[in-house]
Formats: C-alpha cells, sequence, structure tokens
C-alpha cells in the first residue's frame, strides 16, 4: 500500500493515520471517478468498509472475483448486521501479501478477516484497490470494473 501502514495502525498512533489518511484523499480525488457510482455509494455509506469482516473470497472463473463482506451489528457504527458482496471484473490480478494465488479455487477464509484501510489505486489500464487487513496481510486486485450487491 502506498498511503497506509499496517505499523501505524497497530501502534494506534493517531497523529500518523490522519496524516496518511490526508494525503491518500487528495489522491483518491484523482481516482473516484474511474470507479462505479453505485460502488461508491455504498463505499462513503459505509465508511470506506472499516472494520467490516471478510467472510469469503469467491474466485467464480480466471478473471473474476467476489468477496463477501459484512458489518458487524456490534460495530460502534451501526446497529444493525449488514453483508455485501463486491464483484470485481475483469481481473487482471490478484495477491495476498505479493502472493500470487490466482489460480486458486473459492476459499472459505477459517476466521473472518477484519478489514482495516483500503487504498484504490490506477494503472493505464486497470484500476487496484488494495485492502490492509486486521493482521496486516494485504489483499491487492487489479480489475477493470467494480460492483456491489447487497445481500
Amino acid at each position: 500500500m502506498k498511503f497506509f501502514s499496517f505499523k501505524a495502525w497497530q501502534s494506534e498512533q493517531l497523529s500518523l493515520i490522519e496524516e496518511e489518511s490526508k494525503k491518500y484523499a487528495e489522491e483518491f480525488e484523482t481516482i473516484q471517478s474511474f470507479i462505479n457510482n453505485d460502488f461508491l455509494d455504498v463505499y462513503y455509506e459505509n465508511h470506506g468498509f472499516h472494520d467490516f469482516c471478510i467472510k469469503s473470497i469467491d474466485f467464480r472463473d480466471s478473471h473474476n472475483i467476489i468477496i463477501e463482506i459484512y458489518r458487524n451489528k456490534n460495530n460502534h457504527f451501526w446497529s444493525t448486521k449488514k453483508t455485501y458482496f463486491i464483484q470485481y471484473l475483469n481481473v487482471t490480478e490478484f495477491k495476498i501479501n505479493y502472493w500470487n494465488s490466482d489460480k486458486l479455487p473459492s476459499m472459505q477464509i477459517g476466521r473472518d478477516i477484519e478489514w482495516g484501510y483500503d487504498e484504490f489505486s490506477k494503472d493505464t489500464n486497470t484500476l487496484r484497490h488494495s485492502i490492509l487487513t486486521s493482521s496486516g496481510k494485504e489483499i491487492s486486485i487489479s480489475f477493470q470494473n467494480i460492483g456491489i450487491v447487497c445481500a
């Protein structure tokens, strides 16, 4: 990830997290016009999915990935549980901690992983979504289009 660091999150250094957030917000302003508006509406409404849990990653085929996420009703932002399916279309790369795992079958994650901070970036022909998890792992997906469905 370019802006957010696990070190800052783990140490809970609020000044460093605020500094990273400010820098990323400037970058995101230049990228958001390339992201599906329906996705952005849900993304903003749910505080960028911060503190959501990742329940599963489904490799539909070699070019489409669906990540199931949910918000826990015990979270300080919400009073109800809600589930979403993020659809990454025309995926060109999928990595966890830079380990290329694009040929794995659908998998259930043994223990739900907390979604921490995330960043979008843009290359010439693709967008990249990087997600920093509570365990310090980074999930990175390069794609051409993104969608979201509420369960």
